[in-house]
């Protein structure tokens, strides 16, 4: 297992710069960021730009069943209104880059789904349930426990996972701090819209 992932891995944030077509965290009193719709929940996609495969966080189609499951084709970034989390950098094994990227995406929105935390101020407290060490001598983030049926993504041979999962875990805040702060005000009814004539 080590020698297929020494090569492969996810550059969780280390410094890469977000791809040409990214979009911008949404901003607070952008439609649709704020409120969520019964079609729409706060979590994690899998995205491409120029062939560079991305987690990215955002308004994504409530899943039927409360479960998403794995994506047949994985849809550009451009457009998407996405913001890109974490780059997926290399296969395991017979998995595609594509097929990790999927893979990823789907368990953490549907840890999110499970813990009740799709919305911008949820998906704050979603890492919460990461834990960041060393399985089978890889170094991994997983979800509970560092046990091989929990392990979520591998990372590369040297990289230090208790920082991955830091940089993950500040780019997922920056990410949803602007959208959550719109939801806590708005729920809470301390922010009125008002409509001004303009004369």
């Amino acid at each position: 297992m080590a020698a297929a992932t020494a090569a492969a891995g996810l550059a969780f944030a280390l410094g890469l710069p977000a791809p040409a077509g990214a979009m911008p965290a949404p901003q607070v009193g952008e439609p649709g960021v704020a409120r969520l719709s019964g079609e729409a929940v706060y979590g994690f996609s899998c995205v491409v730009d120029g062939g560079r495969y991305w987690i990215g966080l955002g308004l994504i189609p409530r899943p039927t069943y409360s479960v998403v499951v794995n994506p047949m084709a994985v849809p550009p970034l451009a457009g998407s209104g996405l913001a890109p989390v974490a780059e997926l950098t290399g296969a395991v094994g017979t998995g595609t880059v594509a097929h990790r990227c999927t893979s990823i995406a789907t368990r953490l929105t549907n840890l999110a789904l499970a813990t009740g935390t799709t919305s911008p101020l949820g998906i704050l407290t979603l890492t919460q349930f990461l834990q960041a060490g060393v399985v089978a001598g890889q170094p991994v983030i997983a979800i509970g426990q560092l046990a091989l049926p929990d392990v979520l993504a591998t990372l590369p041979l040297g990289s230090d996972p208790h920082q991955a999962l830091a940089r993950v875990t500040e780019r997922i805040r920056r990410v949803s701090t602007g959208p959550a702060i719109a939801e806590v005000l708005l729920r809470e009814g301390l922010v009125e819209f008002v409509e001004v004539p303009m004369d």
